[in-house]
């Protein structure tokens, strides 16, 4: 239940050279910004324009408001591993227990 929860996480997360910020709100309002350039889109394993699909799917199927931004990276690898790392720890901090009501302005404004 969202009543039970934190629903806002957010971290920035090294690996080596790359640093990825990624924020969300488990609101049930789907919504992604992906801000990530690769240098090169595609290598022998793995075409990196899956990562924003992925990214687009989870956000619509689980109903989670998700910005990712990549403020540094030039290898791909680094870039992607920044990114899933942030995003796992962001939304630990989101689904973390929470004895207070969940955040939010409905009503208010």
């Amino acid at each position: 239940s969202k009543g039970k929860i934190r629903r806002f996480g957010s971290a920035i997360i090294p690996m080596d050279e790359a640093l990825a910020l990624v924020s969300l709100d488990v609101s049930g309002r789907p919504f992604l910004e992906f801000n990530v350039k690769f240098k090169n889109i595609r290598n022998a394993d793995f075409d990196y324009r899956l990562l924003e699909d992925f990214f687009r799917a989870l956000s619509v199927k689980a109903g989670i408001t998700i910005h990712i931004v990549s403020l540094a990276g030039r290898d791909n690898h680094h870039i992607c591993e920044s990114v899933f790392k942030a995003f796992g720890k962001a939304l630990a901090e989101a689904l973390k227990s929470s004895s207070r009501k969940v955040a939010s302005t409905k009503g208010l404004i």
